[in-house]
């Protein structure tokens, strides 16, 4: 046998050992490759199924909050047109907040919507009180929101918290409405002062509806 023989002798060696494992493991990879995309099928379906569950979370997190979808006027308003209705549990009264801050109060309920008044609406007002010293006030809203009926020497100050005093049977307790200001108006013995808020209306598009 000479050289070239057995050069041909090996080659035909290795592929008569290498062609069964090539056709092998081509054949493996044929059976294994519908298993590995069905198992990645099923892994996308969990995942979904995960996905799912925490929207329906979120979904139940959320479900007491409304959107604003009309504002008048666009900024400080005083009416604001929601996207919930009485299909959403939506009432008369019901108290419209953000993060426990009061904003106003639903005055007309249709199926799909309702409307609010703000507290910058010359005909919304509450019971409210001086969380320093507990004395009581009234607030009423307008284009400045203020605590009006302070009596003379009265223990209130620039810079008190303003706190929903319950009072009036519509809006609870401990709600933040703002903060004491300057005095802007003398009637008799009564004065009023203007109420800082803590928040710009042209940055709040979600509320969270309290029932009272």
């Amino acid at each position: 046998m000479n050289f070239y023989s057995f050069l041909i002798f090996l080659i035909s060696i290795f592929f008569f050992f290498k062609l069964p494992r090539i056709i092998i493991f081509e054949n493996l990879n044929l059976f294994y490759k519908p298993i590995l995309d069905f198992e990645s099928f099923i892994w996308d379906i969990k995942s979904l199924k995960n996905d799912f569950e925490r929207l329906i979370l979120e979904s139940e997190k959320f479900k007491n909050f409304s959107f604003g979808i009309s504002f008048i006027p666009p900024i400080y308003p005083k009416e604001i047109t929601l996207n919930l209705g009485t299909r959403d549990g939506i009432s008369y009264n019901d108290i419209l907040s953000i993060k426990n801050i009061l904003i106003g109060k639903i005055i007309e309920v249709n199926e799909n919507s309702s409307r609010a008044i703000t507290i910058y609406n010359e005909n919304f007002s509450a019971s409210v009180l001086i969380k320093r010293s507990n004395y009581l006030g009234i607030f009423e809203g307008g284009n400045i929101p203020k605590i009006s009926y302070i009596s003379e020497g009265s223990d209130i100050k620039e810079g008190d918290t303003i706190l929903t005093s319950s009072f009036d049977g519509l809006f609870p307790y401990g709600l933040f409405v703002g903060i004491v200001g300057k005095t802007i108006e003398r009637r008799g013995t009564f004065e009023s002062r203007e109420v800082i808020l803590p928040y710009k209306f042209e940055r709040i598009t979600m509320f969270n509806i309290i029932k009272p």
